[in-house]
């Protein structure tokens, strides 16, 4: 019953506009020294969508209850993610015609436009390329006591409530719903910036950290590869 629901909220963001990168996680396997033996991209299951959806359900249902209840000016941590970088938008259309794959785009319907162009590539040659293009076009989602809604999700209201992990900026909306079923608020709005400036800043070390060890295993796995022919991907150019 609770997977059946997860699909009608999948469809539902889908028609929305919400995008949808489907970027798998990378695994490995080691042996008893604690060296990489394997590495292959971890399967995404029908559970784990089902978790999300139920997740990002939760974070926009308290994030909406708590904008439409209270007046602007009660203190509140939203996760906000503003429109792309419309020059990356612009050279990602120069790349298009490249390889002959219409795009056109307005800043009303550039969700669409861009899901559209996601489905269009999908298991084509130039997949992997275009899509970490159009990632590279995406602003970054930040922590922000002023609400400008999520460009990703198509949201008008979000915030970081629950999720699998268990992150500070969780603890901290946790604490902001009490205080505002309390009808008090703890919080000043200058202490409120300060912290979301200092979680959104721990999320990009945290990011950059996770980033650096999976390259780091990388290169452990390849250094016993020397001398062998792998293809690859050219994600980038550069003068």
């Amino acid at each position: 019953l609770l997977n059946s629901f997860a699909k009608a909220l999948r469809s539902a963001r889908k028609k929305e506009g919400s995008m949808f990168f489907e970027r798998p996680e990378v695994s490995f396997s080691y042996s008893k020294e604690h060296l990489p033996l394997n590495v292959s991209l971890k399967p995404v299951l029908e559970s784990n969508i089902l978790i999300e959806e139920f997740m990002l359900l939760a974070n926009k249902t308290v994030a909406s209850h708590i904008s439409k209840k209270t007046n602007p000016f009660f203190p509140f941590i939203y996760r906000v993610h503003d429109l792309p970088d419309f020059e990356k938008i612009s050279s990602l259309k120069t790349l298009l015609s490249c390889f002959n794959i219409p795009f056109s785009f307005s800043k009303k319907n550039l969700s669409f436009s861009l899901n559209k162009l996601l489905y269009s590539i999908k298991n084509t040659s130039q997949e992997r390329l275009l899509e970490t293009v159009i990632l590279r076009s995406m602003s970054k989602a930040v922590y922000s006591p002023k609400n400008i809604g999520h460009f990703g999700l198509s949201f008008p209201f979000y915030t970081h409530f629950t999720s699998p992990i268990r992150r500070y900026s969780d603890l901290l909306v946790h604490r902001l719903v009490f205080a505002f079923l309390s009808k008090r608020s703890d919080l000043e709005t200058a202490e409120l910036k300060r912290l979301c400036f200092h979680l959104s800043e721990k999320e990009l070390l945290a990011t950059k950290a996770e980033r650096s060890s999976i390259k780091y295993m990388m290169s452990l796995f390849l250094s016993s590869k020397i001398g062998s022919v792998f293809k690859g991907v050219i994600s980038g150019v550069t003068d």
